[in-house]
């Protein structure tokens, strides 16, 4: 067989075990109607030609997972679902077209798919793919994010990363997926929030976040907070009335590093030098720069005066820390 047929099954089937998996547990209505959608056209006859997977193609998979060939590498802490289950009917009725596939788990179909044909696998990988883009929502996607990131699927990562930008959990207003956002790794965290398209009113929302994240974990998380803080709070575009704010929040105030972090910044702010260095930590978020608009289109041309004024004048008691130690990145 060509090679590029062997790659071809190899990475697909590679994402099929792990898909499957996430499939039995995250799909919903949308996802069994996105299979259903499709089965009907793989029910057709088809004039292209099919490839058999054979006994070396099955050792090379073997040779190459880290488990059992049938058993994603992913642990899930979410239980399989009922619909879950059905999608995993739909599709072994749709491509194995044989008695006894209706009833098969996750590992069984997995092994099925693997002993049948290469165009059967990427058919199943094009399915759990389209089942589970339609069955993200605000209810999973950390979670599904967390799993596409950690098992290389591309396409799902990127669609959850979308949901997830619009929905970040900041303090006293929650995320419908608060479970997903705490379990995100700290790479996984870092990610979002340093994204230009992270949709937030301020940056005191990011700041939240990250307090919420390592509030679920504080002995292992604590230590991360400052450098977290560091890279993805962008402290340049922030004004002397938001950083007062910042330093008066809790994780602030109980941080030695996080308290001189600010403080910099607001030093920074008074000379008018940048408070970090790159572009990015001065660059507005496009969300930040629409909601300061808004607010400075409420404003009348007296307050904002007023406003200007007051912010000359603002002063902070942190302003005159020593600098940031060799341990905060």
């Amino acid at each position: 067989m060509d090679t590029s047929h062997v790659l071809a099954f190899l990475g697909a089937l590679q994402d099929v075990r792990e898909l499957l998996s996430g499939l039995a547990r995250y799909c919903n209505h949308d996802g069994l109607m996105a299979i259903e959608s499709v089965t009907g056209y793989l029910n057709q006859p088809s004039a292209t030609q099919t490839h058999e997977v054979t006994s070396d193609m099955l050792l090379l998979a073997t040779l190459c997972c880290p488990k059992d060939v049938g058993n994603a590498t992913f642990h899930h802490l979410d239980p399989v679902t009922d619909i879950g289950r059905l999608a995993l009917q739909r599709i072994g009725a749709a491509l194995l077209r044989s008695a006894g596939t209706s009833d098969l788990d996750e590992r069984q179909l997995t092994l099925s798919l693997a002993a049948s044909t290469v165009q059967n696998v990427l058919a199943a990988r094009h399915l759990c793919l389209g089942a589970l883009q339609a069955s993200l929502s605000v209810y999973n996607c950390f979670r599904l994010f967390r799993f596409a990131h950690e098992c290389g699927i591309s396409p799902l990562r990127q669609a959850a990363e979308q949901i997830c930008l619009a929905n970040l959990p900041c303090g006293s207003a929650p995320t419908y997926d608060d479970a997903g956002f705490v379990l995100l790794q700290h790479d996984q965290l870092q990610n979002l929030l340093q994204s230009d398209a992270l949709q937030v009113s301020s940056e005191l929302d990011v700041f939240r976040a990250i307090m919420a994240w390592a509030d679920a974990a504080p002995k292992i998380r604590t230590p991360l907070v400052a450098p977290l803080v560091q890279r993805c709070v962008r402290l340049g575009t922030m004004d002397l009335g938001q950083l007062e704010l910042l330093d008066q929040e809790p994780g602030v105030v109980a941080s030695q590093d996080i308290t001189r972090i600010v403080a910099r910044a607001y030093v920074m702010r008074l000379v008018g030098m940048p408070a970090a260095a790159g572009p990015a930590a001065s660059r507005p978020r496009d969300s930040v720069a629409m909601a300061s608009h808004s607010k400075a289109a409420a404003a009348s041309p007296v307050e904002m005066g007023e406003e200007e004024e007051e912010e000359g004048e603002a002063w902070s008691p942190v302003a005159f820390l020593p600098p940031l130690t060799d341990g905060v990145v």
